[in-house]
């Protein structure tokens, strides 16, 4: 039986995990947006270069990005925009237009990235409209989800990799 406090499921022991197994990449996520943009609007430090041979994926991982670089290259997708310079929030309708295109080229995401903005959405909602800064939040919301719920066809199909599926597969209620 599952132990409740406040209403709440308390996360069992095993749904921890393990630091290699929750940091074990596989799931090769193609990246939203395009390193050159990226690079143009000054991410460099934080670039970890993970090589996936046969995909669409840069293999770029990109960490610590400031709102002042978030701002650049959500103007470069136009995602954010003049009518939203006043309030300084991202355009949520181009949000997810920009989400469908990267879906174009990524059909295999389609249920997954699917069910991850309603989640994200959810999750997300008291902050909606997103401020520039808080934009990082939604792209890891989505890449977690995104992690949990990985199109089997991506999934990299090695021990561990098979041990992460099986322990999210059990456990997916505590990360979401």
């Amino acid at each position: 039986m599952q132990e409740v406090v406040q209403g709440r499921k308390v996360k069992p022991a095993h749904c921890y995990g393990t630091l290699d197994l929750q940091m074990a990449f596989c799931c090769p996520i193609p990246p939203f947006f395009a390193k050159e943009i990226a690079l143009v609007c000054g991410v460099h430090a934080g670039v970890v270069e993970k090589n996936i041979p046969g995909t669409n994926i840069t293999g770029l991982a990109r960490i610590g990005l400031t709102c002042e670089q978030w701002t650049c290259i959500l103007m470069r997708y136009r995602i954010y925009t003049a009518e939203n310079l006043q309030d300084e929030t991202v355009d949520e309708y181009r949000m997810y237009d920009h989400l469908d295109r990267w879906l174009e080229l990524n059909p295999e995401f389609k249920r997954a990235i699917f069910k991850a903005k309603i989640v994200c959405k959810e999750g997300l909602a008291p902050l909606m409209p997103l401020q520039i800064c808080m934009f990082k939040q939604y792209i890891q919301c989505l890449r977690n989800y995104l992690k949990l719920d990985c199109p089997p066809a991506i999934m990299v199909k090695t021990k561990i990799c098979q041990k992460q599926k099986e322990f999210y597969d059990e456990c997916r209620e505590f990360f979401y």
